[in-house]
């Protein structure tokens, strides 16, 4: 796997020209996605024919005229024309069609599911990079399923804005030092969170040891389906509550909303038609000075002052309780 090229295509057409009865075959590229491989493509049994949209006449006149012994794959790339704007629809009715496309290809040589081809398919654009492609293949992941880890270790440190949404499970130390991001992961290794001091972090499944260890700020909604995430949380600083008030639950809903939306995730689109299932097994987790902060902004704000002013209030009150 760890050789970017079209073997499998290859090897398709190849079988496609078995045999000695003369045989063409056309393969229209709608969005040219092989159009530079098929510059240097050499089949065992046929000749490579590039078809363009000006010469079909050209075209139909050679294969039914001047060489009708060779085989020939035509490939064209560009989606095939209207019958009527065809010229070489006739011909095709003795032929066959090929059919290929650069996400199929990806999800077979990846060993990516088929059920995440949509992504690919969305995501087409990133993958039209030969070097960004190599690195997936450089991977040498097998398999791939959401156990698998896909973001690597200190993804997002020090974040200060913007969002992520990871289909699938972080490594270590996941948005350490976090003042003000937003993401949502299937999953996170050892001491995510870790001195996190703004910014929302939703997980959707299991967390590493020492999670939360020295955050200050922010607020995070874990998945805790095992009941057991008390014992991979560092309490020092933080506490962990139910997600029951109707701020939170509306905040989360709509982070893995939009999860499933950007990412297609098969785990977030499962808890988001279950929600009222699923949402009982969440916890918060906000520190406890962040916490005590929140509540006295909101006591400034009911008193009149406006959120900045209540926001140096209430951080002048915590320091004093210190």
């Amino acid at each position: 796997m760890a050789e970017m090229n079209i073997k499998q295509i290859i090897d398709r057409l190849n079988a496609e020209f078995t045999g000695d009865t003369r045989k063409l075959v056309f393969w229209y590229d709608d969005n040219g996605e092989f159009v530079e491989d098929m510059q240097t493509v050499t089949l065992d049994n046929a000749k490579v024919y590039f078809l363009q949209p000006d010469n079909q006449f050209a075209t139909k006149l050679f294969l039914e005229r001047q060489d009708t012994t060779t085989n020939y794959l035509v490939y064209a790339p560009f989606p095939k024309p209207d019958v009527r704007d065809n010229h070489l629809e006739d011909t095709m009715l003795y032929s066959k069609r090929f059919f290929a496309d650069r996400a199929s290809l990806l999800s077979v040589d990846l060993g990516i599911d088929e059920k995440y081809k949509p992504i690919i398919e969305k995501h087409i654009k990133y993958f039209a990079s030969k070097e960004r492609t190599q690195r997936f293949y450089d991977l040498e992941i097998e398999n791939f399923n959401e156990e698998n880890i896909i973001t690597g270790n200190v993804a997002l440190y020090g974040a200060t804005s913007g969002k992520a949404f990871v289909s699938g499970v972080a490594g270590e130390r996941f948005c350490v030092r976090n003042s003000g991001a937003t993401a949502v992961v299937e999953g996170v290794g050892d001491h995510g969170c870790e001195y996190m001091t703004g910014g929302t972090v939703v997980v959707l499944g299991q967390t590493g040891k020492n999670f939360a260890a020295g955050m200050t700020g922010g607020v995070a909604y874990v998945l805790d389906e095992n009941w057991d995430f008390y014992q991979r949380v560092n309490k020092e600083t933080v506490s962990l509550e139910p997600v029951e008030h109707k701020y939170d639950v509306a905040a989360l809903k709509e982070l893995i909303r939009e999860h499933v939306e950007v990412t297609g995730s098969p785990r977030g689109k499962e808890i988001l038609d279950n929600f009222s299932e699923y949402l009982p097994k969440f916890k918060k987790v906000l520190p406890y000075d962040y916490d005590r902060m929140l509540r006295i902004i909101a006591s400034m704000e009911e008193r009149g002052l406006d959120g900045e002013q209540a926001q140096i209030e209430a951080f002048y009150a915590v320091q004093k309780k210190k």
